[in-house]
C-alpha cells in the first residue's frame, strides 16, 4: 500500500466516521420528524434530506471506487489511468472535505440554527 493510499484511506474512515455520527444525530431525526408530520411541505423536506444523503453516500463510494481503480490502474502500469482515478479521488475527497467543514459545527454543538 502506498503513502498516499494510506493517507486516503484514513482520511475516508475519519470523514465517515463523523459522516455517519452527523447523519445519524442530525439528519435522520429531520426526516423521522418530516415524515411524522405527512404534510407536503414536511414531506419535500424529509425528501431534500434524503437526497442530500444519497449524495454525500454517493461522493463516498465514488472516492472508494476510483481508489481501487487507480490502485488496478498501477498494478497494470497503465500510469494514464492511474492518474485519472487519482484525480477523481481527490475531487471526491475534495468535495467532502468541504461538507465535513459543516458535519463538525452542528456535531460539535452547533444545532440547527
Amino acid at each position: 500500500m502506498s503513502e498516499w493510499e494510506r493517507k486516503v484511506r484514513e482520511e475516508l474512515e475519519e470523514l465517515r466516521a463523523l459522516w455517519e455520527t452527523y447523519k445519524e444525530r442530525e439528519l435522520l431525526p429531520v426526516v423521522r420528524e418530516a415524515r411524522s408530520r405527512g404534510t407536503k411541505e414536511a414531506l419535500d423536506d424529509a425528501v431534500n434530506v434524503e437526497v442530500y444523503i444519497e449524495g454525500v453516500e454517493t461522493l463516498f463510494a465514488e472516492a472508494e471506487e476510483e481508489l481501487g481503480a487507480e490502485i488496478r490502474a498501477q498494478s497494470r502500469g497503465d500510469d494514464f489511468n492511474a492518474v485519472i482515478a487519482a484525480q477523481r479521488v481527490a475531487e471526491a475527497l475534495e468535495m467532502l472535505r468541504v461538507y465535513a467543514k459543516g458535519w463538525r459545527e452542528k456535531v460539535s454543538g452547533g444545532g440547527w440554527g
